[in-house]
């Protein structure tokens, strides 16, 4: 029998040893001298950063072939203590992974205890999932509780806008300066748009709303109350008819006072 020397160590470890040979070996990593070999041997084990460390290990038995029965030294490796996932991770494989979007898990998982899961969140009454989130029904919306936020986005019911107010991204919002909506847009249908109000004639814009013009002047329908201000033009020349009458009722009034005299 070859005398030779044995180093095991649980969970597989890798180690670098100078002359000898590695082999597996029931799930752990068995080291053995080369035939033939003999003197003073030194074992190097590189261990995980997970693992305590062991620096070296000497055998000192001979190793000629045929003497004495194997001196055999067993090396045994414990896990660093204390590693631990954070709020929110869970362990998958020996290490600390996050949580899908919208699930949560809490802190304390031993990073060695075996794989764990995160816990779906689920939707409170009148709130639904938006982007893996649990968000309030816009207005008088309903919804059921139970919405899975790990899922796609899901919609409430019965929901629409009021007078003045579009649809932008699920939500009611009021409309620009200048334009207008009929109520009713229901919220979960997509998005609307307002229309721009349009001036009647003789009237223009200022601060994005239609006002009459200044007397004697004039502007064309159309502008649009959604734009900047706009500006009515003078008339060609001011009406004489009302100042006319005027004067020639004060003549022939003079006039029959004449005649009476």
């Amino acid at each position: 029998l070859a005398r030779a020397a044995f180093a095991h160590a649980s969970a597989g470890t890798a180690t670098t040893i100078s002359g000898f040979t590695a082999k597996s070996c029931g799930g752990t990593a068995q080291q053995y001298a080369n035939s033939g070999a003999s003197g003073t041997k030194t074992f190097t084990w590189t261990a995980p950063a997970d693992l305590t460390s062991v620096s070296s290990v000497d055998i000192s038995a001979g190793y000629a072939a045929g003497q004495g029965a194997v001196t055999r030294q067993t090396i045994t490796l414990t896990r660093a203590p204390g590693a631990a996932c954070a709020t929110n991770q869970r362990v998958s494989s020996g290490a600390c992974v996050a949580c899908p979007a919208g699930s949560t898990r809490a802190a304390g998982d031993p990073v060695y205890g075996g794989d764990t899961t995160c816990t779906a969140t689920l939707c409170a009454t009148n709130e639904r999932v938006s982007n893996n989130a649990c968000v309030a029904c816009a207005g008088s919306a309903t919804n059921a509780a139970g919405d899975d936020a790990t899922q796609s986005d899901t919609t409430c019911d019965g929901a629409a806008c009021a007078s003045n107010q579009h649809v932008s991204s699920s939500s009611c919002t009021a409309c620009p300066a200048g334009t207008t909506r009929a109520a009713g847009d229901p919220v979960y249908g997509g998005d609307t748009t307002c229309t721009a109000t349009a001036c009647g004639a003789n009237e223009r814009v200022s601060n994005n709303a239609c006002v009459a013009c200044a007397a004697y002047t004039t502007n064309a329908a159309g502008d649009l109350a959604n734009g900047g201000d706009t500006a009515c033009d003078a008339a060609s020349a001011a009406p004489a008819g009302p100042k006319f009458i005027v004067f020639a009722l004060f003549t022939a009034l003079a006039c029959a006072c004449a005649r009476v005299a």
